[in-house]
């Protein structure tokens, strides 16, 4: 039975973590997951109910968390080594071939920085992984087609999509309710305290807003629902592992996000017949689905979208849109059913 080693930032609800649930469950391989961070939540029982045995960094000290993860690395004869870690690539490959480590390598981009948003540290790191794989033979993924550039630049990537048992997202509802989400990891990238601005400006007065995540702006947010005086209108939810039924509840999705290697949250509200306003940081793929609203520069809707979004929600049958959105992503070939991710370790 071949081994693969999968290397991942953490586990706490990503889309990482999402991606390898589904592509794995029922796997005829022997799959290991180890992280780069040591934060710990009941996520990792959903990759052990499908057998697949988690090593969870034990420490988070800049050096100690690199011995760990060489140690994950030299700790069984992987057949595949399958790095997921974005612009910090560099780390891995180099442990793997400084410690003459003989295994396949895959690489996997599953995000993209803009430009305006990029820190030293990133750039540094992303120029980095992009010297080395070209110096490496891999092969190397990515989720869309910005992410495969940003990490591999003229190097030579194939996209796969982050697809999902879509079925499960459709909705028989007939009417849109009042109910504003935003779901994702609380941190600068995704914006949280933005989506509270953008609900209050525009949906306050008919909607409520529930904000489903976890993270370092846990506090900020809390403290600027408090100071506005929003707690009544807006609800605070740890992440949850089955978010299908989330989604079938929340009317529209808010994603202001800063940078998105895809944003597979948005597929999946898409297929459950959501309206859905994004920032323009996604990529095409996204900004191409039909029905998107995309923020103006000043985070502003415009008043054409507004006008047709409340139009919409009056007398649009929530059904027939995720019908027609499920229809749509088959074609692009999100559907799970229709892949088979486990060809590339063959």
């Amino acid at each position: 039975m071949k081994k693969i080693l999968h290397i991942i930032p953490g586990i706490y609800y990503g889309g990482v973590e999402s991606f390898i649930l589904r592509h794995i469950e029922g796997s005829e391989y022997s799959h290991t997951v180890t992280t780069l961070s040591s934060i710990s939540t009941d996520q990792i029982s959903e990759f052990e109910r499908i057998n697949i045995k988690v090593l969870l960094n034990k420490s988070d000290g800049k050096f100690k968390k690199y011995l760990y993860l060489l140690k994950a690395i030299k700790s069984d004869r992987f057949d595949y080594i399958h790095i997921h870690l974005n612009e910090l690539t560099w780390v891995a490959v180099l442990l793997i071939k400084c410690n003459w480590v003989n295994t396949k390598i895959v690489i996997h981009s599953h995000n993209f920085f803009d430009k305006k948003f990029e820190t030293r540290i990133v750039k540094f790191n992303n120029f980095f992984s992009k010297v080395l794989i070209k110096r490496v033979k891999s092969l190397n993924l990515a989720c869309s087609l910005e992410a495969g550039k940003w990490l591999f630049g003229k190097s030579k990537f194939s996209v796969v999509k982050n697809a999902f048992a879509i079925e499960e997202y459709r909705t028989s509802k007939n009417e849109y309710g009042n109910q504003v989400g935003f779901i994702g990891r609380l941190e600068k990238q995704k914006q949280p305290i933005k989506a509270v601005k953008i609900f209050e400006k525009y949906f306050i007065d008919t909607h409520k807003l529930i904000m489903i995540g976890s993270g370092s702006y846990l506090k900020k947010l809390v403290n600027f629902i408090d100071e506005n005086d929003l707690v009544k209108k807006v609800k605070l939810a740890p992440p949850q592992a089955n978010i299908v039924n989330k989604l079938k509840d929340i009317d529209i999705l808010v994603a202001p996000s800063l940078f998105e290697g895809l944003g597979i949250i948005i597929v999946e509200a898409f297929a459950s017949g959501c309206k859905i306003i994004i920032s323009e940081a996604f990529p095409d793929e996204i900004k191409l689905l039909p029905g998107i609203i995309i923020l103006e520069d000043n985070d502003e809707i415009s008043i054409h979208d507004r006008e047709k979004l409340f139009a919409e929600l009056s007398n649009d049958s929530r059904g027939v849109a995720s019908e027609r959105n499920i229809k749509h992503l088959r074609r692009l070939n999100y559907d799970i059913e229709e892949q088979n991710f486990e060809k590339i370790y063959k």
